[in-house]
């Protein structure tokens, strides 16, 4: 179901612009979210606020179209105070507040991240083995520990791994590099956003 939120001086004005902006439905509902508030003055103090729903695209009847107008606009301008009332069923507004807003968030925010597991068992066993290879390609033996949150993936040393702290800053930097690469290529994944820290417990 589509849906749309409009702004006007009245109800009736923002059902009709609603109904023009959403391409004329034949079939749709409407829900009052804010009624419009005159000052004293009566200059309009806050627009009225509805959010139109429908289900299938327009269809163009010519010489039907005022018709549609007066039998769908009308009947609603009547029931509509029933329908702001707070009393009336206040958990199923919530639900189509939410909609609306998941709605324009979707039609405007980018992408949104993969639901799929962050960092799965079998990369982080695949990760252990690499760092296990370049210790023993450097003759170390350093207990470590793995933690893991969201996309990234934490590897902490329990002592020094190079006594010099700026070698040993350059090759955890490097590793972090390569251990990524080794597992794009070892699980055939692209891994985009995935992010590997080295460090050594202070």
């Amino acid at each position: 179901m589509k849906s749309i939120v409009e702004e006007a001086s009245s109800i009736a004005k923002a059902i009709e612009n609603g109904w023009v902006r959403a391409g004329k439905p034949q079939e749709f509902t409407v829900r009052i979210f804010e009624e419009a508030e005159k000052n004293f003055l009566g200059f309009i103090k806050k627009p009225a606020k509805i959010g139109l729903f429908y289900k299938e695209p327009p269809i163009q009847q010519p010489g039907k179209g005022k018709d549609i107008r007066r039998q769908q606009v009308r009947p609603l301008q009547k029931s509509s105070p029933e329908r702001v009332k707070p009393e009336q069923k206040p958990q199923q507004e919530k639900k189509q507040d939410q909609v609306i807003r998941q709605q324009q968030q979707a039609s405007s925010s980018p992408a949104q991240e993969p639901k799929q597991p962050k960092w799965t068992p079998d990369l982080i066993e695949g990760s252990k083995e690499w760092v296990n290879t370049m210790l023993k390609t450097i003759n170390q033996n350093t207990p470590y520990t793995v933690e893991t949150k969201h996309y990234y993936l934490t590897i902490r040393f329990a002592s020094s791994v190079v006594h010099d702290k700026r070698k040993e800053q350059l090759l955890f930097k490097n590793w972090s590099h390569l251990l990524l690469q080794a597992l794009r290529h070892k699980f055939k994944r692209g891994l985009r956003g995935y992010k590997i820290i080295i460090t050594r417990a202070v």
